[in-house]
């Protein structure tokens, strides 16, 4: 799988519009293990620009798409650099790298977040400990000044398919006990059953 390394978007291109809502929902925010239980699946973007976060929803699971990075030495100050330029430098800036850090910092809490994001080609790290890297978004994100607004849209998508319960009791039940293929079949097969046992109570009661 190919891998990309960080850009910067120089035309500044917005891919998620603002909600006009207040950006009070950003308190809801949950980790990727937790998306991850109620049904959301992680793909990397179809670019590496910071902007390119997309969230896709289902009747029952969920898609979000993260552009992938490489997590190496030098990320950390890259990142910050790039944060402080946003923040003294450049007073059009809507402040895209802060809110993209921000955002990766509401879905990365332990190394097992960092984990499945990986597993999935998302990020490539190439520290060698995925605590490591949970460490690093988590230390970045303590002073940015992200602008709410610009994933706005994507978390408020994100709260609202996890407040949907009969989501989560589909999610959680087939996640329960329909681990393995096996287990599927034998569900259909009881099934079977059950309709053949009732079809032939239906013939022998019309017979008599």
């Amino acid at each position: 799988m190919a891998t990309c390394s960080m850009q910067v978007d120089v035309n500044r291109e917005i891919k998620n519009e603002a909600s006009d809502k207040p950006p009070l929902y950003w308190c809801l925010y949950r980790s990727v293990k937790e998306l991850k239980s109620v049904g959301i699946h992680f793909r990397p973007s179809e670019t590496c620009q910071f902007t390119d976060i997309k969230f896709n929803s289902g009747h029952l699971y969920g898609w979000l798409k993260l552009p992938r990075i490489t997590i190496e030495d030098g990320t950390k100050s890259l990142l910050l650099n790039l944060v402080a330029f946003e923040a003294c430098a450049d007073p059009s800036s809507n402040f895209e790298v802060s809110s993209y850090v921000y955002f990766m910092d509401t879905l990365i809490d332990h190394a097992e977040d960092v984990k499945e994001l990986r597993s999935k080609g998302i990020i490539l790290n190439l520290l060698g400990n995925d605590e490591q890297v949970a460490k690093l978004f988590n230390e970045i994100s303590e002073n940015v000044v992200p602008n709410l607004r610009v994933f706005g849209n994507v978390q408020e998508s994100l709260n609202d398919f996890c407040k949907s319960y009969r989501r989560l009791w589909l999610t959680e039940c087939l996640h329960d006990h329909f681990r393995s293929p096996w287990a599927i079949i034998a569900f259909l097969a009881a099934i079977v059953v059950v309709c053949l046992t009732i079809t032939q109570t239906v013939f022998s009661a019309i017979q008599l």
